[in-house]
């Protein structure tokens, strides 16, 4: 950590006795001398610094981005990325992992697998409930927790005794679950021939209370190998392979017994000295920004008898002023009559200047700086010119912490994997990218178009997926194709009813077969006569129904008068052709929106009727109904 005791004289470094040791100052005499301490300490500046706090956040948004999934096929692709991005909440577990992993030097956490704990009868084993019912119904059930132990009365045999706890695993969404455990509870078995490690966890003392208390909520959740260690007055010592332990390496020299070493630690210094300033900057604030105002009696001419200090009782004068100062409080619109002349007085106030503004903003820049962070990046002021290379060292500078979060991302993978009995595939961070990246972006694209490049590869630099991508063009053209359906089958249903209409007298069917049957030429017109008249001709040239409609601004129209314009407009469009009526439609639309709804629905209506009127012609004709 930092210098020893024995390593606080002068002659540290071999430095002359006659020269004050320029590493023997203030914050050297603070320096965290155990890993525990130093935890502290980096924990507390985290949470007090602002600016430290919010340039690790920065970092760390930074490098968590999406996760590629590749190696399984798309569908059981797809049921990793739900699963990861909406039950664990992925890139939130990330983003703190990595937090913990600047702030502590040090992240520990673990991938819980669910279960659900019963209580089974010791004697007949025929009675299993959850343990929560038989908690709840610890008066009929005669439940208690005794010694460590479930004591119940068995409904099925009548055994008041101990019950088997039996846990069984879970499959819902909480059959994984991301635990972080704490630094300060975490105790490292280091091998110094190996570099092995073993974690064990100090059961926090008031979690065994809760256990030996027999609390139902811990009880339900506790692994029964933590209710023996607490039973025993024990830690517990994890499996091998059950914790990931991400940290920041230290140097070789350094027996840090397995630990990581924060950065906070290597710029304790220039920590120590920006919290100086802005303590004396507090100290200043507090003393130098208001003014200490000072009312005195303006003197006067002694010899001429004319100074107040002479002539009038000082503690007269001052409970007239405070008098006058009360009553301005409560009304500062007064007017206030003294028998002397005063003068006022500012005494400090100069806060501005003597504040270290300077000082403490080159400090702030030291101070990230010494931490990997660019100053441009942490004010937003990167400019095209200067952005590519600062992030690119940036993103050097801080190479371990994607390389850390890939390896919690693939031990996440591989527990869920084992948990939940999945096939494994292939996991890792998307590579952050920036605007200095599209002249790579481009030319990528470019190589996608002429074949030289995978169409996964080339949307994958826009973050885009191809797959997403491709199921979501076949959408489109199925649905483009359903429409094109849809709307045909509606024309191919109008042209019908319009062939119906347009038939003399609503009887296609009965003449037709009048004429099978020999009937005269004239009986036939006579028929025609008789039913509907046709519009005209197929193929006749029509008005343009749209302009007959047109209405004049200067001259207002009744309700009444535009239902007969849009009744007449029905009328002539029945006569068109499905493709003229539909080109109609659309111009009254876009010349008349008002109209066009009256429009629509007389076509309809008539439509209607003259299908109605063909269905009681044939009626008639076929069977002589009337």
């Amino acid at each position: 950590m930092g210098p020893s005791a024995d390593h606080q004289g002068p002659n540290w470094l071999g430095y002359d006795s006659s020269f004050p040791n320029p590493w023997s100052d203030i914050a050297s005499l603070h320096m965290p001398q155990t890993i525990q301490r130093a935890l502290y300490y980096c924990e507390y500046v985290a949470n007090q610094d602002g600016t430290y706090a919010q340039a690790i956040n920065r970092v760390v948004s930074y490098f968590v981005t999406e996760v590629d999934w590749t190696g399984v096929g798309d569908d059981e692709a797809d049921n990793w990325r739900k699963f990861f991005d909406e039950s664990l909440d992925i890139k939130n577990w990330l983003a703190v992992i990595g937090k913990d992993a600047i702030t502590y030097g040090n992240s520990f956490f673990s991938v819980l697998p669910g279960f659900k704990r019963y209580l089974r009868c010791s004697r007949c084993h025929r009675f299993e409930a959850p343990l929560r019912a038989v908690a709840e119904a610890r008066d009929r059930l005669k439940y208690r927790w005794s010694g460590f132990k479930f004591l119940a009365q068995c409904p099925a045999c009548g055994h008041d005794g101990e019950m088997q706890h039996v846990d069984r695993r879970v499959f819902d969404e909480t059959s994984c679950r991301v635990k972080r455990w704490s630094p300060h509870d975490i105790e490292i078995l280091w091998d110094p021939f190996t570099d092995d490690t073993r974690y064990v966890w100090k059961i926090p003392e008031e979690y065994r209370r809760a256990i030996r208390k027999g609390d139902l909520f811990h009880l339900e959740r506790a692994p029964w190998e933590v209710v023996e260690a607490v039973r025993d007055n024990q830690h517990f010592l994890f499996e091998d392979g059950f914790v990931y332990h991400m940290r920041e390496c230290a140097l070789a020299g350094m027996r840090n017994r397995g630990w990581g070493i924060s950065r906070m630690l290597s710029n304790f210094r220039q920590t120590w000295y920006v919290q100086v300033l802005r303590r004396f900057n507090e100290a200043i604030a507090l003393d130098y920004v208001m003014p200490f105002r000072l009312l005195t009696p303006a003197p006067g001419d002694k010899q001429a008898g004319t100074d107040p200090l002479t002539n009038m009782s000082a503690g007269g004068n001052v409970a007239r002023i405070n008098s006058m100062l009360r009553h301005r409080k409560r009304d500062p619109a007064a007017w206030h009559v003294l028998p002397f002349a005063l003068q006022y007085q500012a005494l400090g106030g100069e806060a501005k200047q003597l504040a270290p503004v300077e000082l403490i903003a080159q400090g702030q820049e030291t101070q990230l700086a010494n931490i990997g962070i660019p100053i441009e990046l942490w004010k937003g002021s990167l400019t095209m010119q200067t952005a590519p290379p600062a992030i690119r060292l940036f993103e050097a500078s801080w190479s371990s912490l994607p390389h850390g979060l890939n390896g919690a991302l693939r031990f996440l993978k591989r527990a869920v994997a084992r948990i939940r009995n999945w096939e494994e595939p292939d996991a890792s961070l998307v590579p952050p990218t920036h605007a200095d990246d599209l002249t790579a972006q481009q030319a990528i694209l470019q190589l996608m178009m002429g074949g030289q490049v995978s169409p996964t590869t080339g949307l994958r630099v826009l973050r885009l997926r191809y797959r997403d991508e491709a199921k979501k063009i076949l959408d489109d053209q199925k649905y483009q194709a359903e429409l094109q359906a849809r709307s045909q089958k509606e024309m191919e249903s109008a042209a019908q009813m319009e062939q119906m209409a347009s038939q003399p007298g609503g009887a296609g069917p009965g003449q037709a077969q009048g004429q099978g049957g020999g009937a005269p030429a004239d009986q036939g017109a006579q028929g025609a006569q008789g039913g509907q008249q046709p519009a005209g001709p197929q193929g006749q040239a029509l008005q343009d129904v749209a302009s007959s409609l047109k209405i004049d601004e200067n001259s207002p129209i009744t309700p009444q008068e535009m239902f007969q314009r849009a009744d007449t407009a029905a009328s002539q469009l029945l006569g068109m052709s499905p493709t003229q009526r539909n080109s109609e439609l659309r111009k009254i639309k876009q010349s008349n929106p008002h109209i066009h709804p009256y429009v629509v629905e007389r076509l309809e209506a008539k439509r209607r009727e003259a299908s109605n009127q063909g269905r009681e012609a044939v009626l008639q004709q076929q069977y002589g109904g009337g």
